[in-house]
């Protein structure tokens, strides 16, 4: 049998088809009773195939031979017992409360706490066909003959609405009233300094959108927790994070910038803001103001900022991924950048030409931990780089094109770019907020947060930035010429 395709993202190696036995009688005949328990009839396991490494979930598709006939499914299980045993039963029981209001979700077969056969919580569902990692998807809407985005941000609309229409046990999902304030909590937690960040957190304080009544949410509603076929959304997955809140912020997290994957539209990459809010009023949503969506586009942000900080965190905890991990937490400085985009700022449109690429193709951080696999513009020898650049060049150079390899190439960059033009770009920054009447990026911060400094000030605008341009020159160049292509 042929690997099913899956559509995953992966986050590392995967293996192909497993047979079930391979690893003795016991763990095939193991399989065969899960099965069996969970679609309560006869089965035999034929062939299983992890989707997932080292992820937060084991997820396996698992084909089987069910009462004579062929069969498919997926199962989610938590990696060990020590979790909270009601979280998979309250995600089966998300999906089943979004396919009664017409969102289109796998069936749910079982879903425990744990239980003899499989001692962890975990859920099991239909396979469903399609594509779910966002730039593949991308790719079919490019060009003449690719599929409608328009269509496409219409129809996430229409299931937003469908979603937040739905009834869902009293008590079973967490309210979430005051989602600013929480995640400035949470920012905070990490001590991280950044007046960029104050500003967008003030800034969102002054404009709150009009409240909307609560209503069931996804809470990661986006590209890569879609499956796709066609053009069309087949499944929307990963429910852990459904939650009672803001209807807007299932609309401002699709449209949030992380998670258009570098696609020219709003939404998803593919759509416009207006299509969204079309299908979403064509299906009975309540009237949400782009406005509205905009504000949680800007929140989502500054929440993706706070994801960064939490992996940069696990790094030292984690030496096994920490590489990885710290990698992610470097973007931190792409959602300043982001950030101050939203804000209305004037980033420049490319980093001084001196900080580009190595050319080991590590520098434009794409993906998770910024090992996208883009080439980068190669310096060579004689252009007056120092033996200790040349070093780090030939370092870099010598990795293999695999995932792992692709980060230590893309750490070796940022090095290598803070060799060339860190010195002069911290005395920038120093000289910006030397100007603006600040001796360090913390006072400015404090200020802002007190509320204490003109914000409109051309000379304290530009103290917010130049940090900003420093960090994100040294950990991905590229972002800025990609904030200036969106605009």
């Amino acid at each position: 049998m042929s690997k099913a395709r899956t559509g995953r993202d992966t986050a590392g190696d995967t293996s192909g088809d497993t047979d079930p036995g391979s690893g003795g009688d016991a763990d095939g005949h193991l399989y065969d009773a899960m099965l069996s328990h969970v679609l309560g009839a006869p089965a035999t396991v034929t062939s299983v195939v992890p989707v997932s490494k080292g992820a937060s979930k084991r997820i396996e598709i698992i084909d089987a031979v069910v009462a004579g006939a062929p069969s498919r499914v997926v199962l989610r299980a938590e990696p060990t017992d020590d979790v909270d045993p009601t979280g998979m039963e309250r995600e089966a029981a998300a999906i089943r409360a979004a396919s009664a209001a017409g969102v289109p979700v796998p069936e749910v077969f079982r879903a425990s706490s744990g239980d003899a056969v499989i001692p962890a919580p975990y859920v099991v569902t239909s396979f469903v066909d399609g594509e779910s990692l966002p730039r593949p998807i991308l790719r079919t809407f490019d060009g003449e003959d690719g599929h409608d985005g328009e269509a496409f941000a219409e129809q996430l609309g229409d299931i937003a609405a469908r979603l937040h229409s739905a009834e869902v046990p009293d008590g079973l999902f967490e309210a979430r009233t005051d989602e600013l304030e929480a995640w400035r909590s949470q920012f905070d937690e990490y001590g991280v300094v950044s007046p960029a960040f104050e500003l967008a957190f003030a800034h969102l304080g002054e404009t709150p959108p009009p409240s909307s009544e609560p209503a069931f949410v996804h809470g990661d509603l986006r590209m890569g927790n879609l499956m796709v076929r066609g053009g069309r959304v087949e499944a929307v997955l990963d429910w852990e994070l459904a939650h009672i809140g803001d209807p807007a912020s299932d609309l401002g997290w699709v449209s949030a910038v992380q998670w258009r994957f570098g696609g020219p539209g709003v939404v998803a990459g593919v759509g416009s803001r207006e299509a969204l809010l079309r299908g979403y009023s064509a299906a009975g949503g309540r009237p949400i103001a782009e406005a509205a969506v905009q504000w949680w586009e800007t929140l989502s942000i500054l929440k993706w900022g706070v994801m960064c900080l939490r992996q940069a965190a696990r790094a030292e905890a984690e030496p096994e991924r920490g590489l990885e991990l710290a990698l992610i937490g470097r973007r931190f400085a792409e959602c300043e950048a982001d950030v101050l985009d939203a804000l209305g700022f004037d980033l420049p449109v490319s980093a001084p030409a001196t900080a580009g690429s190595s050319g080991t193709g590590g520098s434009s951080g794409t993906d998770g931990a910024g090992a996208s696999g883009d080439d980068g513009a190669s310096d060579g020898d004689g252009t007056g780089a120092s033996a200790t650049e040349t070093m780090v060049q030939g370092l870099a150079a010598s990795f293999d094109r695999t995932y792992e390899g692709r980060m230590q190439a893309a750490a070796l960059d940022t090095v290598l770019r803070d060799l060339r033009v860190g010195p002069a770009l911290r005395e920038a920054s120093s000289d910006a907020l030397a100007t603006a009447g600040f001796a360090a990026e913390a006072d400015l911060a404090q200020a802002i947060r007190a509320g204490a400094v003109d914000t409109d000030d051309q000379r304290v605008r530009a103290a917010i930035a130049a940090p900003v341009i420093e960090r994100i020159t040294l950990s991905n160049p590229r972002h800025l010429s990609r904030i200036a292509e969106r605009r």
